[in-house]
């Protein structure tokens, strides 16, 4: 299961604070194996197929 292999691999993915930091100014940067907190969520509601997910939106309050 995709939580399983998550866990499995843990040590080869890391948090990406550039991608949460991008996000703030609604710049999509993907990098792999590398997460923001909701973005890993997205991602695993995705694979499992719990929650049929839209391709990100990217909204700053700051951009408008």
């Amino acid at each position: 299961s995709f939580v399983m292999h998550m866990d499995k691999n843990r040590k080869k993915y890391k948090y990406n604070y550039l991608g949460l930091f991008l996000c703030w100014f609604g710049i999509k940067k993907v990098r792999k194996n590398k997460y923001f907190c909701s973005e890993f969520v997205a991602h695993a509601l995705k694979e499992t197929g719990a929650l049929p997910i839209q391709k990100h939106r990217f909204h700053s309050s700051i951009a408008r």
